[in-house]
């Protein structure tokens, strides 16, 4: 079991290199989630070769290949044909054990916002969606926060924020 931990501890350390996420100095866009998504979904990030969706007790990464996802592109403004399949890979980092009421907060807020107009069901519509720089779960186990955000060399990254008493 500890080794599986282990294991499971280095790939998600190392997921920008294994993925291909590019390094840029930007920070990450979060953005909220107004209906526009499915509903255990509070915010997205779309980092290097896909995106980090945010939920309650974790996250869920997808990553797409990129050569499908150029030729989608393409396909897109008529210069070929679009690829027969897209092929991804999506995993979860769920937080074990934590506290059910978590709230999240969003702080960094940008000047801009997103508009979603998906489809013909204007309950999949949001407008003037807000994105942030940050979000932090708050008190996700009794005394500790995970604060995501956007590490020095512009990277997707979460720390634990241990407060003085936490056990």
């Amino acid at each position: 079991m500890k080794q599986k931990l282990l294991l499971a501890l280095f790939l998600f350390a190392n997921a920008n290199v294994f993925f291909g996420q590019e390094k840029h100095t930007e920070k990450i866009n979060i953005i909220e989630n107004k209906g526009q998504w499915a509903s255990d979904i509070n915010y997205m990030a779309k980092i290097g070769g896909g995106n980090v969706w945010f939920q309650n007790n974790g996250f869920t990464f997808e990553f797409f290949n990129q050569d499908d996802l150029q030729k989608v592109h393409l396909a897109t403004h008529g210069k070929n044909a679009p690829p027969e399949k897209l092929r991804q890979h999506a995993y979860s980092l769920n937080f074990l054990n934590a506290n059910s009421n978590v709230k999240m907060k969003s702080n960094e807020k940008f000047d801009f916002y997103h508009n979603y107009y998906i489809g013909n069901d204007p309950s999949k519509w949001a407008s003037k969606v807000k994105l942030f720089g940050e979000v932090v779960y708050d008190n996700l186990y009794n005394g500790i926060d995970v604060k995501v955000g956007t590490s020095n060399e512009g990277y997707f990254k979460y720390d634990f924020i241990v407060h003085a008493g936490a056990d």
